[in-house]
């Protein structure tokens, strides 16, 4: 991942979109977004707030999807963090949480993955192991990104 940041440097800048907020029907805010890039997002991180493009999160995801080389993490111990670290949020098993993703029962396949999201922008990757499919998408803007990568995921993994 080698456009990934915790901080904007001057290399990212030319190419980060603008991120904007629907504060009502009729008032978008884009200042709080491009004040955040200025000073900081302080609080957000390390639990968010990374800069990040969709090609680094399709790498990502490729590791998660055990594409990844075993020097950085052998595939036993990354299959057991997925799989042995869930732990279920809701009375029928549906939903749950391992570490650091969401796991989701689907109609015909278990998802997981994450989102996120700080002002001006949020993501979702969602993520079928059993049939190596991952979906990412980024907003900079009002749209849901859980839906549409969830609307994806089922799509591509029939």
């Amino acid at each position: 991942m080698t456009h990934s940041a915790m901080e904007w440097n001057p290399e990212m800048l030319p190419h980060l979109s603008k991120g904007y907020q629907l504060m009502g029907p009729k008032e978008v805010d884009s200042g709080t977004a491009q004040r955040e890039h200025e000073t900081g997002r302080g609080y957000k991180v390390p639990n968010g707030a990374i800069y990040t493009t969709v090609g680094d999160l399709a790498r990502f995801a490729s590791f998660m999807l055990w594409q990844g080389p075993e020097s950085v993490l052998k595939t036993a111990s990354l299959a057991r963090f997925q799989t042995q670290s869930a732990v279920p949020a809701d009375m029928d098993l549906s939903q749950g949480y391992g570490i650091g993703f969401e796991v989701e029962r689907r109609e015909d396949y278990v998802a997981f993955g994450h989102n996120g999201g700080v002002a001006g922008y949020t993501a979702e990757l969602l993520m079928n192991r059993k049939a190596a499919i991952g979906v990412i998408v980024l907003s900079n803007g009002a749209v849901n990104p859980a839906s549409i990568a969830e609307r994806a995921l089922d799509l591509l993994s029939k």
